[in-house]
């Protein structure tokens, strides 16, 4: 169980440090002087959630498809995929990556799901 806990731990650190990274490169300036380093760091965490996505499939085989959180991530680590030529529509549908949190966090998974069971 410890070993889970740290592997839910170091994909929420990549949530969070992606998010900095795709915030940063909103910045047109901050962009110009080192968006290379954040495009690698953008790749860099794109590859780890595939990387989780392909692990979590070959563990839980057909149940990977049970939870609609699985599934949600599968659909935002797919969207990074696609080949958008419209810059700000990319950087929109890559924003939805970082909700990927809620599905990381036990609590706030718990909190949304019975906040949309209540709709």
């Amino acid at each position: 169980m410890i070993f889970k806990e740290k592997v839910q731990r170091f994909i929420l650190s990549v949530i969070v440090i992606n998010s900095i990274t795709l915030g940063l490169q909103t910045s047109s300036s901050i962009d110009h002087s080192i968006g290379g380093l954040l495009n690698v760091l953008d790749w860099m965490a794109i590859a780890i959630f595939t990387i989780e996505i392909l692990l979590k499939i070959m563990a839980l085989r057909l149940k990977f498809f049970k939870d609609y959180w699985n599934i949600f991530d599968l659909v935002v680590i797919s969207i990074s995929y696609l080949p958008l030529t419209s810059i700000t529509i990319l950087r929109a549908l890559r924003v939805i990556r970082e909700f990927r949190v809620i599905s990381s966090i036990p609590r706030l998974k718990f909190l949304v799901k019975s906040i949309l069971n209540s709709l």
